[in-house]
């Protein structure tokens, strides 16, 4: 008996799946930047707590920064234990080189080239270690709103960036993992989103 169920080959799926996240993205108008949760307080002006509560928050409300953390784990990383500490550790350097170096032009842009370049090594054409520049770039970028904060906001500010992407990089990893034989369809998802991303910084 044939199967007469229908099927889409798999690199049209891919390009389906590219096509309508980039439309989704872009019709229900995410918010594709990092906000602070502390309303309009100026970072200059933060204690020790708010600066942990931005830190925790920062990934979470930037739907493209989310979209990367949990991505992660497609990457083929044969151990996600292994590779928490340089993960981290590329974040908190980005971070520390954002606060002291120029923002980077069209910064929405990067992040936007960053998901699909992580798209590009889940589907094994570059090795898991290019990751680690990646997320190096998020946390430079995500630092840039904590320019002009005082050492201890910022300390704390940085455990909790640390904290926050800890359980989201893990989380991704024990979630996305069990999804692998559908990689060709999220890296398009994923590519889509950075499609979006990265075609809205060029067009604003």
């Amino acid at each position: 008996m044939t199967d007469s169920s229908f099927r889409l080959p798999r690199l049209q799926l891919s390009a389906l799946a590219i096509l309508i996240s980039s439309l989704s993205f872009i019709v229900l108008a995410l918010p594709v930047e990092a906000h602070h949760p502390i309303g309009d307080l100026s970072p200059k002006d933060y204690n020790i707590w708010q600066g942990i509560i931005s830190g925790l928050t920062h990934p979470i409300f930037g739907v493209d920064h989310l979209i990367f953390l949990m991505s992660i784990g497609l990457t083929g990383l044969a151990s996600i234990h292994r590779w928490v500490v340089p993960l981290i550790g590329c974040t908190i350097a980005g971070s520390l080189a954002g606060l002291i170096s120029p923002p980077l032009l069209m910064q929405e842009a990067w992040v936007g080239l960053s998901l699909i370049a992580l798209a590009v090594v889940a589907l094994r054409n570059f090795p898991p270690v290019w990751v680690l520049p990646l997320i190096t770039v998020h946390g430079y970028i995500l630092a840039g709103t904590m320019v002009g904060a005082k050492i201890i906001p910022l300390a704390g500010y940085l455990c909790g960036l640390a904290l926050s992407e800890l359980v989201i990089i893990i989380g991704g990893f024990l979630l996305v993992r069990r999804f692998q034989p559908q990689l060709s369809l999220l890296a398009g998802i994923i590519t889509g989103f950075g499609l979006s991303v990265a075609g809205a910084a060029v067009l604003s």
